[in-house]
């Protein structure tokens, strides 16, 4: 803040000296300091408030304190530490935490603010940058004021940047107040009235106050700027708008379709001139590309993944040998056990029982009764039952094979349909 306030100033004089150029007004407490000019002196003010804030009372006493060559305002009639008080270093030397060059406020023994106070000269807009430091180890409270409005409060010390429109005769406050004991708080602030309405650091006058500001309503130009951005601006006000933009590279599209562009500057826009490739198969259950590592179709998701791969599929993995021979119309025990070999969940199913010449089930067979009841299994999972099966009366006379089917009612979506029923692998005579 100060380095900036400084570089403003000097660049000032200096157009001022060379060319002419009424420079940017500046206003600094620290250097216009002085017991000599009187109070008020000038745009600045010396005194001190009670503590509701309620009046401003300029100090009237004033000396050069002999221990430290530093000039001092202070309240008559004096206390025995001349508190409430204002004062600048001029030793070469700190004292109380207070460096040289400085300027010191201190509250009053009954914590009565002392308050440095800039009196507008003309209507504006003023920009104010300073900073309350921690002074000899007191914590004090410190402040802005206008009028009798805080635009910003502290603790002891802190940095603040303003912007205020005044008019001419209005007052600003710095104020130091709340404590007493070690109460040496120092105070540097600058106001300028140079025009910065994006408060960039950068005005549009120009001229005392700097480069011109090309845009001072965008806090994003102004001369030196970064000109990258592709925004369509003139960012460095150099009068080419985005001649920083350097194109990078871009990947699009993911799996199979990955591809590789770049991001190019085209009339304030950013262009990807990357294109995916085109999205192939993924799929069945089953299918190849199912298992293939590749994410085939473009859409993030690869292999068992992908929705396309997934699927129940519910297979008899073992079922019991029928009796040798059975009456019909009896009854024998089957055991059976189903297994979910897809890579989903299957909801719950039936699983229900044949007589088969072939092994293969067909319309000819015949269906036992009852079926059973399998809960929903989780991908690899199995269920192993047993049911007593009566053999229809109607059945013919001959030799049969036990089958087992799983979902034969079809409840169950799956990948392969056509692999549910397991044969036994001995057969049942069945007689009248």
């Amino acid at each position: 803040m100060k380095k900036k306030l400084f570089a403003v100033m000097v660049l000032g004089l200096l157009l001022h000296g060379m060319f002419g150029i009424a420079r940017a007004v500046v206003y600094d407490p620290t250097a216009d300091f002085s017991i000599t000019n009187g109070n008020p002196n000038g745009v600045w003010s010396y005194g001190w408030m009670p503590t509701d804030f309620s009046t401003f009372n300029l100090y009237t006493g004033s000396f050069t304190n002999i221990c430290c060559s530093s000039p001092q305002w202070y309240r008559e009639p004096a206390s025995w530490d001349f508190s409430p008080a204002i004062w600048r270093n001029d030793d070469k030397v700190s004292h109380y935490n207070v460096a040289p060059g400085q300027l010191s406020l201190h509250p009053s023994s009954t914590y009565e603010p002392s308050v440095l106070r800039w009196t507008a000269p003309s209507d504006g807009l003023y920009y104010i940058d300073g900073q309350f430091f921690s002074g000899d180890g007191g914590v004090m409270q410190v402040g802005v004021r206008q009028g009798s409005t805080w635009l910003w409060q502290g603790v002891n010390a802190g940095i603040f940047e303003l912007s205020r429109s005044v008019i001419a005769g209005e007052s600003i406050d710095f104020v130091v107040y709340g404590a007493y004991w070690s109460g040496n708080t120092p105070l540097e602030v600058t106001i300028y009235s140079c025009t910065d309405n994006d408060h960039d650091g950068y005005y549009a006058e120009g001229g005392a106050c700097g480069p011109v500001d090309c845009d001072d309503n965008n806090s994003s130009v102004f001369p030196g700027a970064n000109d990258s951005q592709c925004d369509g601006i003139d960012n460095n006000c150099d009068g080419i708008p985005d001649e920083g933009y350097v194109p990078t590279t871009t990947t699009c599209g993911i799996g199979a379709c990955q591809a590789s562009g770049q991001l190019i500057c085209q009339n304030g826009s950013t262009v990807d001139t990357c294109t995916p490739g085109t999205p192939g198969t993924e799929g069945p259950f089953g299918n190849s590309t199912c298992s293939d590592a590749i994410d085939n179709d473009c859409d993030g998701l690869t292999d068992s993944a992908d929705s396309n791969c997934q699927a129940v599929d519910l297979v008899e993995t073992s079922v019991s040998n029928p009796p040798a021979t059975a009456i019909i119309g009896s009854s024998f025990q089957v055991s059976d056990t189903v297994k979910n070999q897809g890579n989903i969940a299957s909801g719950a199913s039936t699983t229900r029982y044949y007589l088969s010449l072939d092994r293969r089930k067909s319309a000819s067979d015949t269906r036992l009764t009852p079926g059973r009841a399998v809960p929903a299994l989780n991908a690899g999972a199995t269920s192993r039952g047993r049911k007593n099966v009566t053999i229809p009366t109607t059945t013919p006379a001959g030799t049969y094979y036990l089958l087992a089917c799983a979902d034969d009612t079809n409840t169950v979506s799956e990948g392969n349909e056509a692999n549910n029923c397991k044969a036994s692998s001995t057969t049942v005579q069945i007689t009248p």
